[in-house]
């Protein structure tokens, strides 16, 4: 019997954290939408965290920008979480509409196509390990991937 009830303990936290709707941040208590796509959990809006005010790009106050080095470093994403690998958001392609704003990107400290394209890091590194893959939305609705080295950008969680 005590089998039994340790089996649907695990099968409802499953299925709690397949059916979620909702993530809240215990760094900053913000609530993001999430969204289970092909068994992955993903947030659905911008990574909002920002810790110390200094060291993220804004535009205006809703949406912040990380460097590589943030990235590279862990501390983006909150404890269970982490930035998707250039693969999975190759996986996850269909539903870049879903998953990807327009919000613009900083390059070589210039703001640049708000409105126009969306710019995401992923986890993946280059061949030195200095610098992350970004996953662009082009304005053509073009899916380009690419290594920007002095580029700031947002970022989406997913569940690890």
């Amino acid at each position: 019997m005590l089998k039994f009830i340790f089996f649907l303990i695990g099968i409802l936290s499953i299925h709690n954290l397949y059916c979620q709707s909702s993530f809240t941040d215990n760094r900053d208590k913000k609530v993001y939408p999430v969204q289970n796509i092909d068994g992955t959990i993903w947030m659905k809006s911008n990574l909002k965290f920002n810790p110390n005010y200094s060291s993220f790009y804004y535009l205006g106050a809703d949406e912040v920008y990380y460097s590589s080095k943030q990235v590279i470093d862990g501390s983006v994403c909150p404890d269970g979480w982490r930035i998707p690998t250039l693969e999975e958001w190759k996986a996850a392609e269909e539903y870049i509409d879903d998953l990807m704003s327009r919000n613009g990107w900083v390059n070589g400290g210039q703001f640049k196509d708000n409105g126009v394209v969306g710019a995401y890091w992923t986890s993946t590194l280059d061949s030195v390990g200095k610098s992350n893959y970004l996953v662009k939305l082009e304005q053509s609705d073009v899916i380009s991937f690419e290594l920007a080295p002095d580029t700031h950008a947002n970022c989406k969680c997913i569940k690890e």
